[in-house]
């Protein structure tokens, strides 16, 4: 009966990520006892994650849909908290990231071929800020979306990787711009340049720990409005 468990939780999706609830490592164990009943904990990718209402209802919904199950316990736990060193290689693969480690820090493949020493000198955002060298932030080597590489770029390893949120967001916006020699057009909202920007759900200012599980409220190109996030994701 676990592998018929299994199977369904890999038909459960956070709408917004493109990688099921059992490779994202959301679900912490489950157990069936010889009469049928089902126990299972699992977790969110954060306390405020917008399906913490209806994605553990889905779950327990299909669960309880399989033959020979008699009952069903979910219980939703945030401890220990998840992070994406959980998810399975599939689901990395998946999402674009480095099969060891998302971002130099410690342990994994950077401080296994770099050393301790020098894993912790590595992307040192802050000191090249302070001597105002223009950054580009990019999302080739990690999950796709850029709020990602701007949460670890705010919540480094390290003291050396922290940026403030505004570096963050302006080596990820401005940054590329400057890079491709189009900061007269875009990079910055002002007056003359194009009208692309999203809206975010949440406040990377006010909560940049948060910055990572923060979603898109609405994107918006030449200043119409080409997308806009579901009210129950």
């Amino acid at each position: 009966m676990t592998e018929e468990i299994v199977k369904a939780l890999k038909t459960c999706y956070d709408p917004e990520i493109p990688v099921n609830i059992w490779e994202l490592g959301l679900i912490y164990g489950v157990k069936v006892d010889p009469a049928g009943a089902v126990d299972i904990k699992m977790t969110l990718t954060s306390p405020n994650c917008p399906v913490a209402g209806s994605l553990p209802r889905e779950v327990e919904s299909k669960i309880r849909a399989i033959p020979g199950v008699t009952d069903v316990k979910l219980e939703l736990v945030w401890e220990p908290p998840w992070t994406p060193a959980k998810m399975s290689d599939a689901a990395k693969l998946a999402l674009g990231m480095d099969l060891d480690a998302p971002v130099p820090g410690p342990g994994g493949l950077y401080e296994t071929r770099l050393g301790p020493e020098r894993v912790a000198a590595n992307n040192p955002f802050r000191k090249i800020a302070r001597v105002h060298i223009p950054m580009c932030f990019g999302s080739d080597g990690m999950p796709y979306g850029p709020l990602f590489g701007v949460h670890w770029a705010v919540n480094g390893f390290f003291e050396g990787q922290r940026l403030s949120p505004e570096d963050a967001i302006r080596a990820a916006t401005a940054g590329g711009a400057y890079a491709a020699f189009e900061e007269h057009e875009k990079g910055t909202l002002e007056a003359g340049k194009l009208a692309d920007f999203v809206v975010l759900r949440g406040d990377p200012f006010e909560t940049p720990e948060k910055i990572a599980q923060m979603r898109i409220e609405s994107t918006w190109v030449g200043g119409e409005r080409v997308y806009k996030g579901s009210s129950k994701s």
